[in-house]
């Protein structure tokens, strides 16, 4: 058979051979290897070899990528997962950010975004919606007497029960202390319709909050006051309708308890005048553009022994503003510390001035002290310090407290009376008769003098009630050892009067009008030259 062979070559060659039959011959056949094999034949073990190495290598290739994959599989289920906790945590920590807390009603933040969302559907849909602001009355007191945590049960509670007078669809949020507010949407095209369901869900609320609530023993009766602003066009701002159910809660507020106020541009005209006076205001304290009147007080021999400042303002747009307008203006709108501090500053610079000349140099100038002012930290220095500064006398100058200043902190009130009794400052309180005075603390006040208020005396001759309260407080300051003075004197039956029943001193029109300070000057000197 025929069989490879190199012989004595280096060639390789193929040979065959066969014995001849019938003859003595054997044939022999050489084939080269170039004649036979093809030209890849002296490659073929380096073709093997790559063809197992390629194999070799795909399968670790194949092993590779199903590795790979298996890992790439691995790492997209942790990061799917990943995703799926990441937004778990974003939903909870949004519903977390539009929730209130304690009644796990909508907060600010939410209405606000739901409000901005009914205001674009205006553009499809012209039916009127509603906010509607309500504000709980006197909740601090609540909170101050039974403790926060029974004012937040009734809260709770009554943000369960506003929730029942609305629709579906509708909004109720609160928006943190006791305020709570409604968005209601799609009442009615008609004006008049949507204003009849609004007054009816306003009603019933107030209605429910006015009942008589018992939470952990304490007994709760509410009540509110609800401001309201419709709209039904696209046009409207969310800052605008905000603004607009705010300025009616503030026209509720000035009407009384349970009042329902609809929002009308009569009352914007008054938010703008109002926001006006006080950027004039702020011009007349800084420039200076206040003045001083003062108005006399006299003892029994109707001798002048001082006088009460009085604050004037003549704003240059608007005219007079007297005191009952620009104090509250002062007090509502965070002025109270700065038209304090002028006032103070100005009767230093008055008493200074009076010390300086002649029959004027022993007069003591009251001043009246709004409770916000009094409440201020700093009060106590504020008093002294222009005082100091000028070298006036400090038992010159008396402050007048209305009853208001011991309503949210007795004991800082006593600290700071003290304090100020102490410098010398003399305290008197005014308007005696008029609020709810409790003897259990009246013994307890630094004080100098009781003021017993102008309405006892306006009718102490025709009215025998007058009379008989006249009569207790001129008593009962005698027997704190206190000096009773009375104002609104202002004929001599009344100052007769006030002198037979022992009451010595006086302030009002008798002797005459509040005058500016150079008038009054004076006029008090001519009065004690011409009384001497």
């Amino acid at each position: 058979s025929a069989r490879f062979t190199m012989g004595n070559t280096k060639d390789r060659r193929m040979v065959a051979a066969r014995v001849v039959e019938n003859y003595p011959f054997v044939v022999a056949a050489v084939v080269q290897e170039g004649v036979y094999a093809p030209i890849w034949y002296k490659s073929i073990g380096w073709i093997l070899a790559s063809l197992v190495f390629g194999i070799l290598l795909i399968g670790a290739s194949v092993a590779f990528l199903l590795r790979a994959n298996k890992k790439i599989g691995i790492e997209l289920d942790e990061r799917i997962a990943a995703q799926n906790a990441l937004g778990t945590a974003h939903e909870a920590l949004k519903e977390v950010a539009y929730k209130d807390p304690l009644t796990g009603l909508p907060n600010h933040q939410k209405f606000i975004e739901a409000l901005a969302t009914v205001i674009e559907e205006r553009k499809l849909n012209s039916t009127y919606c509603a906010v509607i602001y309500i504000d709980l009355a006197n909740f601090k007191e609540l909170n101050s007497r039974f403790g926060h945590d029974r004012g937040d049960l009734i809260l709770k509670e009554l943000s369960f029960q506003i929730q029942a007078y609305v629709g579906e669809n509708d909004l109720v949020a609160r928006f943190g202390g006791a305020e709570f507010v409604l968005l209601l949407h799609n009442l009615s095209k008609q004006r008049s319709k949507a204003l009849e369901i609004v007054d009816r869900i306003c009603k019933q609320t107030l209605g429910k909050i006015s009942e008589f609530h018992h939470f952990n023993g304490v007994e709760f009766r509410g009540s509110a006051r609800v401001g309201i602003a419709l709209f039904n066009s696209p046009e409207f701002r969310v800052d605008e309708l905000m603004k607009q159910a705010g300025i009616a809660v503030q026209q509720s507020k000035g009407l009384g308890a349970n009042v329902i106020s609809i929002f009308d541009p009569e009352m914007q005209k008054i938010i703008d005048d109002e926001e006006k006076l006080v950027e004039e205001l702020k011009k007349a304290i800084s420039e200076n553009f206040l003045e001083l009147y003062f108005q006399p007080q006299f003892d029994r021999d109707l001798n002048i022994i001082g006088a009460e400042a009085l604050l004037r303002w003549n704003a240059p747009d608007v005219g007079n503003i007297p005191p009952n307008i620009c104090i509250p203006l002062a007090e509502k709108n965070g002025l109270i510390h700065l038209l304090g501090d002028w006032v103070l500053g100005s009767v230093s610079n008055q008493l200074l001035a009076w010390s300086k000349l002649n029959l004027m140099n022993d007069l003591v100038l009251s001043i009246n002290i709004s409770a916000q002012q009094f409440m201020l930290e700093n009060f106590v220095s504020s008093v002294l310090s222009p005082l100091k500064s000028k070298g006036v006398q400090s038992n010159r100058l008396k402050l007048e407290l209305t009853e208001s200043v011991f309503i949210s902190n007795f004991d800082d009130a006593i600290q700071k009376m003290k304090e100020i009794k102490l410098s010398g400052v003399q305290l008197a309180l005014d308007d005696f008769g008029t609020g709810y005075s409790s003897l259990s603390y009246l013994k307890n006040l630094p004080l100098d003098q009781l003021k017993i208020d102008k309405s006892f005396i306006h009718d102490v001759l025709i009215d025998d009630n007058d009379v008989a309260i006249v009569k207790t407080i001129v008593m009962l300051g005698k027997s704190l050892g206190l000096d009773v003075i009375a104002e609104g004197v202002e004929t001599m039956e009344q100052y007769h009067f006030l002198r037979s029943i022992n009451c010595n001193l006086y302030q009002g029109y008798l002797i005459c009008q509040p005058l500016p300070a150079t008038e009054f000057i004076s006029f008090v000197q001519a009065y004690r030259q011409k009384s001497s």
